[in-house]
């Protein structure tokens, strides 16, 4: 072989190197220069930039030391961009019968940074589209009325999508539980958790809720402060209550308070650690002991009081674990509701006078434009998604939904459409009193028989904060956007951590 054409094929080969280093490293580059991402996923972001770094120093080592190893390095780096790129492309699986969409990482990444990602893919392939969450796929389908549907006539081959938590409780999670287990402790479950039940703990919350806002107001005399203690604070204890029967400051409260830290502190994401599981037993315990107290002692009416009323085998193992992560898995979703509300009173002061008129002429009564706020906050702020996993092949509308994906049906794009909400984008509460929309328009708190047993409790947690809030002080709200979401596609999304109360007594 002539010099020349060694010459050439080093030149081709060089430059092929080039072009592959190029367009990965370019890859990287533009994941990393995403702002959103970085804001609200920092791990990610800096992960990526160490990756990035490696991938450099990498290609400087094997440059200096190694020509053949540099080039066999090139080609398996090209084999992944070749293999990116065609996942990436909407068209990809189209053959198989699958929606649209692209499967790629990058896609992924984009879908925790940016909340109008969902939308945006819906406007650009239709309401049924594919895409990968890091390494699930996922088929996302907007629309409510659609969304239902496919629930609906397609049971049979869907089932829940459980969190690892739920394999560390006995007979399940409720929410995830399977139909014949269901159909047992779903009616116990709804009977304790009924309006009647939260009634009688509304007193307890009206009273957190005026303790922790006057703590509020003093710590921010000198300055605004994040409202996020406060409002574990209230709820935890609005909780306790309704659940348990439990008041602060009694012995079993306490003790149940210190031995549920270690629960607290387990990230939902992964399966229960040592010490959260020997909390676990610790609180069924305490329960046990304080079902009994109630069912001797004829104390206050709360969820476990009701299980035993409800059947007098009850509560057992199944009933007391569920309790427990309600209280573990329910807090954290109201807390954040409140968040989201706080930010919305801050942003929307307009609204704030009509609500003290109303609490003035309908205190005992309860306000109706407490009730819409709520609901409209919930539609723009909080509620987002059902999330399922597909057990059988079926078609929906034309296209193939594969056994072991996981399908998202995205609520909270379906609550910004346009042909069912005027302005959706717009803060209105009183299109809540407009009209009456169906479960197939808005459905804050899930569908269907594993839909939210704690609505009734949700809105009475809720209603205390914000008429306390709204009656004993003027409010100054400062942060709060953009809204930020967590690492994983099931977090929620939430107002930033720079969200800020200042309170002044009136």
């Amino acid at each position: 072989m002539g010099a020349v054409t060694l010459i050439a094929m080093h030149v081709v080969l060089t430059i092929a190197e080039i072009v592959v280093f190029g367009l990965a490293a370019g890859s990287l580059a533009i994941v990393v220069s995403d702002r959103s991402l970085r804001r609200i996923v920092p791990w990610v972001w800096t992960g990526l930039v160490g990756a990035l770094g490696l991938f450099a120093a990498a290609i400087g080592f094997l440059a200096a030391t190694s020509r053949s190893a540099l080039s066999v390095f090139a080609a398996g780096i090209g084999l992944v961009i070749v293999a990116a790129f065609l996942r990436a492309r909407p068209g990809f699986w189209r053959k198989r019968g699958l929606p649209p969409g692209s499967m790629s990482l990058i896609s992924s990444l984009k879908a925790l940074a940016h909340r109008d990602f969902y939308a945006n893919r819906a406007n650009r392939h239709g309401p049924i589209f594919k895409m990968a969450q890091y390494h699930h796929r996922v088929i996302c389908v907007v629309g409510l009325e659609r969304g239902h549907r496919l629930l609906r006539d397609r049971a049979a081959s869907i089932a829940a999508s459980p969190l690892p938590f739920t394999q560390e409780i006995a007979g399940g999670f409720l929410r995830y539980m399977d139909a014949e287990t269901h159909r047992v402790y779903a009616p116990l479950f709804r009977r304790a958790l009924a309006k009647s039940v939260v009634a009688a703990a509304a007193p307890t919350t009206r009273a957190a809720a005026d303790r922790e806002l006057q703590r509020l107001a003093a710590d921010s005399s000198a300055g605004a402060v994040a409202p996020g203690p406060f409002l574990e604070r209230i709820v935890f204890e609005s909780f306790m209550r309704v659940l348990f029967g439990m008041e602060i400051g009694t012995e079993s409260y306490d003790r149940f308070a210190s031995a549920y830290q270690a629960l607290a502190d387990q990230p939902l994401s992964s399966p229960l650690g040592e010490a959260a599981r020997a909390a676990v037993t610790s609180l069924r315990a305490m329960l046990l002991e304080q079902s009994e107290r109630l069912r001797t002692n004829s104390g206050p009416l709360c969820t476990l009081s009701e299980l035993g009323r409800a059947d007098p085998s009850m509560p057992d193992d199944v009933c007391l674990d569920n309790i427990v992560f309600v209280l573990r898995l329910s807090t954290a979703n109201v807390e954040s509701l409140l968040h989201w509300l706080l930010d919305t009173v801050g942003r929307h002061p307009a609204w704030v006078g009509p609500m003290r008129d109303e609490l003035a002429t309908d205190r005992d009564g309860g306000a109706d434009l407490f009730d819409r706020v709520i609901a409209e906050t919930l539609r723009l702020g909080q509620s987002e998604y059902l999330f399922r996993t597909i057990t059988e092949d079926f078609e929906f509308e034309g296209f193939r939904f594969p056994r072991g994906w996981q399908m998202r049906v995205c609520v909270w794009e379906s609550h910004r459409d346009a042909s069912t909400f005027t302005e959706p984008a717009q803060f209105c509460p009183e299109r809540f009193g407009e009209r009456d929309f169906s479960r197939s328009e808005y459905s804050p708190f899930g569908w269907g028989q594993h839909a939210c047993n704690g609505v009734a409790l949700t809105s009475m947690i809720c209603r205390a904060v914000l008429e306390g809030l709204v009656s004993g002080f003027e409010v100054e709200v400062t942060g709060g956007e953009p809204a930020e979401h967590g690492p994983r596609h099931w977090n929620h999304w939430r107002p930033n951590a720079a969200l800020r109360l200042r309170l002044a007594a009136r």
